[in-house]
This record gives structure tokens, C-alpha cells and sequence, in this order.
């Protein structure tokens, strides 16, 4: 006979999580009109430097980029994928100077790494990659990631064996790659949210009905959504990875998720696979998941599209 669990039991689970990696979005590092909030950074980085105070390791893989390259070049209009990539490079450095500059409040040193997904299809440097952000991690230096914009291109190209399109794909990944013991999402919403609007407190197995509640959420300046949210959450918590999603806003979130407050949606862990071959299969097992979860996506945006039709052409 099985024990039953209540939300609260799985969450208690995460107090003993060590390792984290905590992807910020657009959405949660920009204000009402779209440019970096640095009040609200300064809270987050303050939530990390305690959290490693605390003994925990911490990773962040950060968006935001090129919401600062708009803000300096005072560009207010919607930008197509070469601007974006421009707003990228010059945004990139402002971004990194407000981590640093935040965290050397509370002595905490970080190191930026811009990634390609070349850095994960190629074994020699996936294992370098890895090797470099384990030392940075032993030697209590944060690292802060982003995909490298500049010369990346957006979108999900399967046709051209992308891997990851957006940082929640991205920070999936690294997670997989470090054994993080958990992954957490901060975006604009406060987690997953059923049909009624109401969150969706615990996840304990994927069904294809979860693709159904994508809340659209999407930042202007950011090219991720909720289905991106829910293929990063999979991927990881089948491969025994605590994964929540949660409005990054909130004040003192992180403590709170790593604290065991219901906060967020959670998304619960299988057990543990073998690390190293984890390793070995990251990118087939990434991309055949996320292929079909993107087809998923695209049939529910099809469908949805031709009900909003349909009711158009009502009135």
C-alpha cells in the first residue's frame, strides 16, 4: 500500500537541496516600461548571497540582455532578430556590471559565461564546460550564464538540431549537466495556473493535458513562454531534478522555495539517474523531448487560434 504525500511533504523535501540553479527571466528583471529593474535585481541577488551564506551552491542563468541594450540605445520599438542580437552585445555587459557590482555588496564573486549549443553537442566541451563550472562552484565563485546571442540564432530550428531556443531551455540543461538538485524558474506569473486562473500548487508526473494551461506569458524583450517553462521542468524531473516556476517578484521568493513554503508550482523529481550517462545522452534525450513537446505547443496554438477565428466571425 503506498504512503500518500501532501503538497507540503514534497516541498519539505527541498530544504535539503544543495544545489541550485536559478534561471531569472525578462519579465522578472524588467519594470512597466521595459527596462532593467535594478531595485528588484538587488533583492535577488541578495536572496542568493544568503543562500550560499547558508551553504548552498548557486547558479544563475540570467535573460535581461537585451532589454538593456533597448534601454541604452532608447529603442522603443519592436526589434526583428538582428537588432535583437545587436541589443544583445551591448546589453550583455551592462547586465553582468549590475551582478557584479550587486554581489560585491555582500562579497560574493561570479563569473559570466555566455554558451552556444556547440558547448553541449561537442563532448570535449561539454566536459571542459562542466569541469570550469564545477571549479568556479567549489571555490564558492557564481556562475552567470546566457546564451551567447550574439552569435546564436533564435527559434526552434530542429531542422538544424537546435537544443535550446531560450534560457529555460538553456538552464535545463546546465542543470542536467551540474546534478543541480534543483531548477528554479522565476517568471512573470506566479507558477503554473489552471483553467480557472488558480496556481497549481504540485506536479507530481507529467500529462500531455499540462501543455493545455500555457498561460502565454511572454515578455516582449524575451523569447520564452510557460511551454518552454513546462519542457525544461520535464526534462529535468525526469532525471531527478526538483523543478518550481514561480513569480520572481515576490518578495524573498528564493528563500521562501528553498524554505518549503507553497509558493509556486513544484514539480516533483523521479529518482536519480546514472550522472555520467546522463551526460552522455544529453542532447538526443533533450531534443526528442522538446521536439515533441513543441509540436504539442504548436497544435495547441493552432487550435486556439482558429476558436478565436471562429468567435470573430460570430460578432
Amino acid at each position: 500500500m503506498g504512503v500518500y504525500f501532501r503538497e507540503e511533504d514534497y516541498r519539505e523535501q527541498l530544504k535539503g537541496a544543495v544545489r541550485i540553479v536559478v534561471k531569472i527571466g525578462t519579465k522578472v528583471l524588467t519594470d512597466k516600461k521595459d527596462k532593467l529593474d535594478r531595485k528588484l535585481l538587488w533583492h535577488l541577488c541578495n536572496q542568493l548571497a544568503d543562500l550560499q551564506d547558508m551553504g548552498k551552491q548557486v547558479v544563475i542563468v540570467s535573460s535581461g540582455a537585451v532589454a538593456c541594450g533597448k534601454e541604452l540605445m532608447d529603442w522603443d520599438f519592436k526589434l526583428d532578430t538582428c537588432e535583437k542580437q545587436v541589443a544583445a552585445g551591448i546589453g550583455q555587459p551592462l547586465l553582468i556590471m549590475e551582478y557584479l557590482k550587486l554581489l560585491a555588496k555582500r562579497n560574493k564573486v561570479a563569473l559570466q559565461a555566455l554558451l552556444t549549443e556547440d558547448r553541449f553537442k561537442n563532448p570535449m566541451e561539454f566536459e571542459n564546460l562542466v569541469r570550469t563550472l564545477e571549479t568556479a562552484i567549489v571555490n564558492r565563485v557564481i556562475p552567470i550564464i546566457n546564451e551567447n546571442d550574439v552569435v546564436s540564432s533564435k527559434g526552434f530550428e530542429y531542422g538544424k538540431k537546435r537544443l535550446f531556443s531560450d534560457n529555460d531551455v538553456l538552464a535545463s540543461l546546465v542543470a542536467r549537466a551540474l546534478n543541480a538538485d534543483v531548477l528554479i524558474m522565476l517568471s512573470g506569473v506566479d507558477g503554473l495556473l489552471d483553467a480557472n486562473g488558480q496556481r497549481v500548487g504540485c506536479v507530481k508526473r507529467f500529462e500531455p493535458c499540462l501543455y493545455e494551461l500555457d498561460s502565454g506569458e511572454k515578455s516582449q524583450n524575451g523569447t520564452g513562454g510557460m511551454v518552454t517553462k513546462l519542457m525544461a521542468a520535464e526534462s529535468v524531473s525526469l532525471n531527478g531534478i526538483w523543478a518550481v516556476i514561480a513569480d520572481g517578484k515576490q518578495p524573498g521568493v528564493l528563500l521562501r522555495i528553498m524554505n518549503g513554503d507553497t509558493i509556486g508550482t513544484l514539480f516533483c523529481r523521479n529518482e536519480r539517474k546514472n550522472i555520467e550517462k546522463l551526460r552522455t545522452d544529453i542532447s538526443g534525450l533533450d531534443e526528442k523531448c522538446w521536439r515533441k513537446a513543441f509540436r504539442k505547443g504548436c497544435e495547441l496554438v493552432k487550435r486556439s487560434t482558429s476558436a478565436i477565428h471562429s468567435r470573430i466571425s460570430k460578432h
